[in-house]
């Protein structure tokens, strides 16, 4: 009988999973968790897929759906897994209810909704943020003149990719960030019924990816976060860095992710954890029950020798497999930078001359320009409004900051409007 895999809202780096699954001889289903596909987001290819169902607001409707594809297909779904953020609730709940591996539904409201998840955390003692929601401006401009400490942060209780994220350092910043934020819909289709009121951390901030089986976590890579602040708006990326496990700081940042990922029940899959390393130690930012965002499968298979994606098919299909690959922490063999691309500019796209200059550079192993020629160019603002991304990897640190370097000087004028 063939095996087949459901992912839910398989948009953008999701789409590494299929070959994956395929090479374990699971073929891959695409769960809509909307009716129409999320608008904002990378969309994905139907040919990839056995078959797209959508999910039209009704489980029970959704589960006869599945049913019936298991017969036309001749075939036994064996598992259900989220593809990017607003997949997670879906996946959960079709996971439980077909008894399927699963992180269950009781506190699927906490991995998605940021208020949730910090109070859910603070109750089982892992230090989090101050933290206060409201669709009310006056009680977010209470709260925050009671805390009388600024910067703070507002941002949308359920985006992602640093949508609508505004560090606030005055109560009219914060005024402007909530009616910037309230009532509006977010880069993930939601609307913003309230807002998250959060305190400033201050520090370096760290990217960590995981995977969990039966309730072993592993840390498949981790990664130093490099930004740059707006002035009345929030942060800008600029790189991430792949560091070793293998330091105090490290160390202590794995603890702290485990003890997050047990507080919110995750004992199956991937997560995607951004966290500030403070004076006090490691504070948590957010979390997603998801794969990262960032993820390349082929830079992170030559910086640590696996990567989030291969690990997370093992954990849900082979355990044997996931259990031989994790026996032990990582190390890291060669360097990587994510260098996230920005522009001061916006306006329509006319040429982009940054593309043909990157060919002789030596350390790039990924291109993901996010615009065309013809496009609509936007400020960068966000994560969400870069104009792409470039993965550079080397045995030589040394060389991927020169090159680096060199890129971030021809970025400048890379992008003619």
């Amino acid at each position: 009988m063939k095996k087949f895999i459901i992912i839910v809202d398989a948009y953008g780096p999701a789409k590494n999973y299929i070959p994956y699954f395929n090479q374990k001889g699971v073929n891959c289903i695409h769960m809509q968790s909307t009716i129409e596909p999320i608008s904002a987001l990378s969309q994905f290819t139907p040919s990839d897929y056995v078959l797209n169902i959508i999910h039209e607001n009704n489980i029970d409707d959704t589960l006869k759906k599945i049913k019936h594809a298991e017969k036309d297909l001749n075939g036994k779904v064996v598992g259900v897994i989220a593809g990017i953020e607003p997949g997670v609730i879906l996946a959960d709940l079709l996971s439980e209810r077909m008894q399927l591996i699963s992180n269950g539904t009781h506190l699927s409201s906490a991995r998605r909704d940021k208020y949730l998840m910090a109070d859910e955390l603070h109750k089982k003692g892992v230090v989090v943020p101050d933290f206060f929601k409201s669709n009310k401006i006056d009680d977010v401009i209470s709260w925050v003149e009671k805390r009388n400490t600024f910067p703070v942060v507002v941002k949308p209780l359920n985006s992602a990719g640093s949508d609508g994220v505004y560090i606030c350092e005055s109560i009219q910043d914060v005024i402007n960030a909530f009616n910037y934020n309230i009532d509006k819909n977010n880069i993930l289709g939601k609307m913003n019924e309230y807002v998250l009121v959060q305190s400033f951390l201050k520090g370096r901030e760290y990217i960590v990816n995981t995977v969990s089986c039966s309730g072993h976590h592993f840390i498949s890579d981790m990664w130093i976060s490099t930004k740059k602040l707006l002035d009345g708006h929030g942060f800008i990326y600029d790189k991430e860095e792949i560091i070793s496990p293998d330091t105090d700081v490290a160390r202590q940042i794995t603890s702290y992710c485990y003890s997050v990922l047990d507080a919110l029940d995750i004992k199956f899959g991937p997560a995607h954890i951004e966290l500030m390393m403070t004076d006090t130690g490691p504070i948590l930012i957010e979390i997603g029950a998801r794969m990262g965002g960032g993820v390349n499968t082929k830079v992170t298979d030559f910086c640590v020798g696996h990567n989030q994606v291969e690990l997370t098919v093992d954990a849900y299909i082979d355990p044997d497999s996931f259990f031989s690959k994790v026996n032990k922490k990582y190390e890291l063999k060669n360097h990587g930078v994510w260098m996230i691309l920005s522009s001061e500019k916006s306006g329509v796209l006319i040429d982009i001359p940054l593309i043909s200059k990157l060919e002789s550079f030596e350390t790039i192993m990924n291109i993901n320009m996010r615009v065309r020629v013809g496009d609509k160019l936007q400020k960068t603002t966000d994560l969400n409004s870069s104009p792409g991304s470039l993965h550079l990897a080397h045995k030589d640190q040394e060389k991927i900051q020169e090159e680096y370097n060199k890129i971030k000087i021809l970025a400048k004028n890379g992008f003619v409007v």
